[in-house]
């Protein structure tokens, strides 16, 4: 939407964000069509041996793997109506009550499982992950975020580094498990100039709120969120650039299996310039990918389309962007079971005709991240960001940070 001083990297980046967009457009159709070949293939040899309980729980495992819950549930029902004390079982439709909304259910054969005694160390993590989301969702308000604080460097400058987020999810009580979820976000990006002032220092506040609707019923299903939004954003030297938007949209997600999901996000806005009350019209489409690699990794590929006008400057935008992240056990010796990394490449093309005058912008941009869990909720996250710009006023800028943060 607005132009703002983000950082980002060289031109080169885009040949990256090229190659690993068409890794993940190949390689997520497949592995979804091999999951459902292999269904296919376990489901024809069902009907030779009905009662097969090898053949039964892979066809139900390859089913929460798909996101067809309904016929994991009726395989596994009738294997535990076979095999009682079968914990994997148990522990595949729990996962899969889980996903259609049913936390009793789930929270009744995880019990199950768990008492059984045999399950595995990594079953046994996983079984009490879903029974601490079960008792959570359970919940009818709950709230989620973090607050972190740090220093910042960019080009041989440093300042200070604060941000913060927040959701809080109301459930509404329906049927459809539909929660009314409120998020808002805080940024602050403050150098210390030896000017005494730097057009990159940037303060923000975005708040989104709406109904979050489950389409299908399924804790794992589409969603679809109408929402309204509100942000601000300061210069503190640069006050002319000052603004505040209003904007409606709607934004869906669907998880079509196991490994590949698919969002969108439309919006339509107004702002207006603090300081000479100009107003600002625009609208956002960014549409996407997400391609989980294991359970720990996934990327997330998303393509935006955009508009402004304000006054006499007039601006269309395209845009690619490529994310990355992987969650892992960092070291015993640090205390932290919760590190994740990660980094993204992006390309932006920009068309801006200002005062009747066209020109032409590329941004190039890239950066790489690691978080560190501390133990308890505490992490340190570093994060080293690169930006190039093509065109009329080209530039680069490198910036680096280091935050100590605290999860909730």
């Amino acid at each position: 939407m607005f132009e703002t001083k983000e950082p980002q990297v060289p031109q080169r980046a885009r040949k990256v964000v090229l190659c690993m967009i068409a890794a993940a457009l190949l390689a997520a159709p497949a592995a979804a069509e091999g999951l459902a070949t292999e269904r296919q293939a376990v489901f024809a040899r069902m009907l030779d041996a009905p009662a097969d309980r090898a053949l039964m729980l892979r066809y139900a495992q390859l089913s929460v793997a798909l996101r067809d819950y309904e016929a994991a549930v009726s395989t596994l029902e009738r294997l535990i109506d076979l095999e009682p004390g079968n914990a994997t079982a148990r522990l595949e439709l729990a996962t899969a009550y889980f996903a259609l909304g049913n936390y009793p259910l789930a929270e009744y054969h995880l019990a199950a499982a768990s008492a059984s005694g045999a399950l595995g160390p990594d079953q046994i993590a996983a079984a009490n992950a879903y029974r601490e989301a079960a008792a959570e969702r359970d919940a009818p308000s709950r709230i989620s975020g973090y607050v972190a604080a740090g220093v910042v460097s960019a080009d041989g400058e440093t300042g200070l580094a604060l941000s913060g987020a927040l959701d809080w999810r109301i459930d509404m009580g329906d049927a459809n498990a539909t929660d009314w979820v409120t998020e808002m976000a805080v940024s602050s990006y403050l150098l210390d100039s030896d000017a005494g002032a730097d057009a990159g220092d940037r303060r923000s506040f975005r708040l989104r709120t709406g109904p979050e609707l489950r389409l299908t019923g399924d804790a794992f299903g589409p969603l679809l969120q109408p929402y309204v939004e509100l942000e601000a954003v300061r210069y503190p030297d640069a006050p002319a650039s000052d603004y505040d938007a209003l904007s409606i949209g709607l934004a869906y997600q669907n998880p079509h299996t196991a490994t590949l999901g698919s969002f969108a996000d439309i919006s339509v806005g107004w702002g207006e310039f603090r300081t000479t009350g100009a107003s600002i019209d625009f609208h956002d489409i960014d549409i996407g990918l997400v391609y989980r690699l294991s359970r720990d990794a996934q990327m997330r590929l998303t393509g935006s389309f955009g508009s402004e006008e304000s006054g006499n400057r007039d601006e269309d935008s395209r845009g690619l962007r490529l994310d990355y992240s992987h969650r892992f056990d960092g070291p015993a010796s640090l205390g932290g079971d919760d590190w994740r990394a990660g980094g993204f490449a992006s390309v932006d093309w920009r068309d801006i005709t200002e005062a009747g005058t066209p020109r032409d912008e590329t941004l190039s941009a890239g950066g790489l991240f690691l978080r560190a869990g501390l133990g308890g909720d505490l992490f340190v996250e570093t994060r080293a960001s690169f930006l190039d710009r093509d065109g009329a006023n080209p530039a680069s800028e490198t910036v680096l940070s280091v935050q100590l943060g605290w999860e909730f």
